[in-house]
């Protein structure tokens, strides 16, 4: 079988964001040990960060219980992101709960 092609393409980081997504990261920046509180454990909201965005994945029945293909949830994710074989439409199916902090 050949490779994914989507296997360590970094330009499936690059997407364009709705408007209000743009507010959203503007207006709701995180520290990353906020983001680390969001670790989908007991009950709490998944979020992840990729390319220091913050994305909602608490109702994404594959992060249940804040992991998924062992990336925790509370965590930065862009290398793995990076490195799946997910390609540039998945972020934009996710929820953009805020930035990062620079």
């Amino acid at each position: 079988m050949p490779p994914n092609p989507n296997v360590g393409d970094a330009t499936k980081l690059e997407r364009t964001f709705t408007q209000e997504e743009l507010s959203i990261i503007e207006d709701r920046t995180f520290t990353m040990e906020e983001v680390a509180e969001h670790n989908g454990a007991d009950g709490k909201d998944a979020y992840v960060v990729v390319n220091d965005v913050v994305y909602d994945v608490s109702n994404i029945p594959s992060w249940v219980r804040g992991m998924h293909h062992g990336v925790k949830a509370g965590t930065d994710a862009t290398d793995q992101f990076v490195n799946s074989t997910h390609d540039s439409k998945t972020l934009e199916k996710l929820t953009v709960v805020g930035g990062v902090e620079p």
